[in-house]
């Protein structure tokens, strides 16, 4: 144009002078943010929606919960047809939809077939594991949430096989769920097996102490916050 006839740099200069120019964040790829956003956001949502859909006390602390992620599983719920995912996004909601069913096998399938993922740099050597690791976990929880009330036992070994988890990771993973208050049971003492109990209201007193330790949880949070900088 008329500015570059006047300017003694080359197309190819400008070019390059243009890019340095244009801020750091446009320089990401959309679609990979939306796409780990989405999968961190089903790892999360999708164990306490199964676990608050069996809570009948409306006093429970408020669980996470990824609004651009519900909408779009309410999207394909309101769909007559539902074909194979056809982008990142729907890969990623189909596969948030086989993990509410407690299904790893297929959810971990349709999460990775996003290809974008392997933008990411060590994506087969770290990142494809770490994900196959929290998704067998939160298959797990869920699995626990939706059905644990249904048995009176359930064998750790079971389970480990099942999630292909291994067993002192499942005893790990159930202890940190009885010690929350999420899973009403308790491991036995050859740690064979999680006595499930039935669910019972909890008391006044239990649900202060709940409340109670979340708060100071958020003041530690925040004082190591605090203490980094």
């Amino acid at each position: 144009g008329m500015t570059q006839r006047f300017s003694d740099k080359s197309v190819e200069q400008d070019r390059n002078e243009r890019q340095r120019q244009l801020p750091a964040h446009m320089h990401l790829n959309v679609e990979l943010i939306d796409c780990v956003f989405l999968t961190c956001s089903m790892i999360l949502e999708i164990p306490q929606t199964a676990l608050f859909s069996k809570k009948i006390n409306s006093n429970e602390p408020k669980m996470y919960q990824s609004r651009h992620l519900r909408r779009l599983m309410e999207a394909v719920e309101r769909n007559v047809f539902e074909g194979p995912a056809e982008n990142t996004r729907e890969a990623i909601v189909m596969s948030a939809r086989a993990l509410s069913r407690a299904d790893w096998e297929s959810s971990v399938e349709l999460c990775l077939s996003a290809k974008i993922w392997e933008s990411l740099p060590n994506f087969s050597e770290v990142i494809r594991p770490m994900v196959i690791k929290l998704i067998k976990e939160s298959a797990l929880c869920t699995y626990l949430y939706c059905f644990g009330t249904s048995f009176e036992s359930i064998s750790i070994e079971y389970l480990s096989a099942y999630f292909e988890i291994q067993s002192e990771s499942v005893e790990n993973l159930i202890s940190r769920l009885i010690s929350e208050a999420t899973l009403n049971g308790t491991i036995d003492d050859q740690k064979k097996f999680i006595i499930m109990k039935p669910n019972a209201e909890l008391s006044k007193i239990q649900e202060m102490g709940l409340i109670l330790a979340d708060k100071i949880q958020v003041i530690i949070d925040r004082n190591e916050e605090t203490a980094e900088f």
